[in-house]
């Protein structure tokens, strides 16, 4: 019985393990994906300010005003604030792809751990049934008999 414990505990631990490693995969695209998500939402910000900047400025010369001054001022304000909109997109998706690859770490981990369990569980019920055989050995010798 003991035997089977212990094929059973070195199994689950394998098992387990291999779960782990497939999470810890999974995490690490996950996080590949974030910053790659992260590259395309600043860059999709960036062209919506190109083609907005570039329509606010057609508006303007076609209605005869003079870009300079305000105008120029408001148009550099609201580029600034795109380009940040953009940095920030790309910041937010590394600290997602960070708490992805944070992830992958303690999956990874869980996983040597149930491995070391699944053995160290393993030794520990062999080492218990080799007891209980000794045990049951010793009172079923007749006393005298060698």
């Amino acid at each position: 019985m003991a035997a089977v414990q212990a094929v059973g505990s070195i199994v689950s631990g394998i098992g387990q393990h291999q779960a782990a490693k497939s999470q810890a995969k999974a995490d690490q695209q996950n996080a590949r994906l974030a910053e790659w998500q992260g590259e395309s939402e600043a860059t999709a910000i960036r062209e919506r300010a190109r083609r907005l900047s570039g329509e606010s400025r057609a508006a303007i010369g076609a209605s005869g005003v003079d870009i300079s001054g305000s105008f120029l001022d408001a148009l550099s304000d609201s580029d600034i604030n795109a380009e940040l909109d953009a940095q920030t997109a790309v910041w937010n998706r590394k600290v997602e792809a960070g708490n992805y690859r944070f992830q992958a770490r303690q999956a990874r981990a869980a996983g040597q751990g149930a491995l070391i369990g699944g053995f160290l569980g393993a030794g520990s019920q062999a080492l218990q049934g080799y007891g209980n055989q000794k045990v049951f050995n010793a009172m079923n010798t007749k006393p005298g008999a060698s």
